[in-house]
């Protein structure tokens, strides 16, 4: 028996990789959730603005889980594991045992440890359940703060602006997606003045220290001392590895769970995939847990193999993130933060541009607007590793070329 502890799209892939590698014994797919799989990413957009609705961001139906063959065990909390009897604790005293595990748990918001966090009103943003409850608290809202300018909180204050709310984000780096691109962060300050334009403020370089009010809250005070109005915040201050589960175990954990190329830990027949998974890739020469959702695609079907008896079919997938902001498209690709050499191609003040990133004369990452094709030629130059002529980066309509 295979079991599967998480049920987001590295669970749904890990599944469908083992019946497309042979595996004809039972699946059992576990999640403390009540909802089926579901997918993430409309759920601070199209969801959050009211055009999807919960069965538009179902991953499969429930009949095609039984097609599948896969037991679905929903509202389950699992809350340890036991090694050498290969068993799982659950929550409700029960225990299972398994030939083959798959941890695809995913990962949880951070909540910083401030004073007045825990008032009515300051919420995090990763669950269906959660997008609901805060599509219902914006209804009734006029000021929302965002703490965070990364992808989810930038896409949430986007679509706050579009349904008509005050909206403030504060951000503690010089500019947004910093952990993206990472010392680069200043690369993405086109889309500062975007989101400006679009009536919402944007605060970098600054950070808040509490939040008041008197149950709920009323506002955020910053380190600068200034006192921020607002009756609703939302924490998008990044994830953590959702693993707390188990530790104790005996599995090694380190801001995530090490995996090899096969998504394998380093006790047989345990593999991750997905958020809550590190590996290391050898394109970067470097140990990384991505988190996005073409990660969690990749990987979990490549574990499914594993555990099925395959091989890896291939490289680790890029690093790969997209949104799209006020009918803008901004995609980043490979490690920006990996780059000592930047090169601009296109312009800036005008929302159309690739901000390349070299170390040396290779390509190791790409942050874009508006720029498909070029980003589509980055993200070929970076995985095939070839030297990039730095003069032809910055020519528009020059191919990325060996030097």
């Amino acid at each position: 028996m295979n079991v599967i502890v998480g049920a987001g799209v590295a669970a749904l892939r890990a599944a469908e990789g083992m019946r497309e590698g042979g595996y004809d014994g039972p699946i059992i797919m576990i999640s403390g959730e009540q909802e089926l799989p579901y997918e993430k990413p409309p759920l601070s957009k199209s969801f959050l603005l009211g055009t999807e609705g919960p069965e538009s961001v179902r991953l499969k139906p429930a009949a095609d889980y039984d097609d599948l063959g896969v037991k679905l065990e929903l509202g389950t909390r699992v809350v340890g594991l036991e090694i050498p009897e290969r068993r799982l604790l659950f929550e409700d005293g029960r225990k299972r045992t398994f030939d083959q595990l798959l941890v695809a748990t995913g990962a949880a918001p951070r909540w910083p440890q401030i004073a007045g966090v825990a008032l009515d009103g300051v919420v995090a943003l990763r669950t269906l359940q959660d997008a609901v409850s805060l599509r219902e608290r914006l209804e009734r809202s006029h000021r929302l703060l965002v703490v965070g300018a990364g992808l989810v909180g930038l896409e949430v204050a986007a679509t706050a602006r579009r349904l008509g709310k005050e909206v403030v984000v504060v951000e503690k780096a010089p500019g947004p997606l910093a952990r993206l691109l990472g010392p680069h962060a200043a690369a993405a300050k086109p889309l500062v003045a975007i989101h400006r334009e679009h009536g919402a403020e944007i605060r970098t370089g600054t950070s808040v220290v509490a939040f008041l009010g008197q149950g709920r809250v009323e506002g955020a005070v910053l380190d600068t001392g200034t006192v921020v109005a607002c009756d609703l915040v939302l924490l998008a201050l990044g994830v953590e590895p959702a693993v707390d589960w188990l530790r104790g175990s005996g599995i090694v954990l380190a801001d995530g769970i090490p995996v090899d190329g096969r998504g394998e830990t380093e006790i047989p027949g345990i593999f991750a995939a997905g958020d809550v998974a590190r590996t290391f890739h050898h394109r970067f020469g470097r140990s990384l847990r991505l988190e996005s959702y073409g990660n969690a695609w990749a990987q979990g079907y490549e574990a499914g193999r594993a555990m099925a008896g395959l091989q890896p079919a291939g490289e680790s997938a890029l690093p790969v993130a997209s949104t799209e902001q006020y009918g803008h498209r901004m995609q980043v690709v490979g490690l920006p933060d990996a780059g000592d050499r930047v090169v601009v191609r296109g312009a800036m003040e005008e929302a159309s541009f690739v901000t390349f990133f070299l170390a040396g004369d290779r390509l190791v990452g790409a942050f874009g607007m508006n720029r498909p094709r070029d980003m589509l030629q980055a993200r070929k130059a970076i995985a095939a590793q070839t030297p990039v002529d730095p003069r032809r980066l910055a020519q528009d309509g020059e191919p990325l070329a060996a030097a």
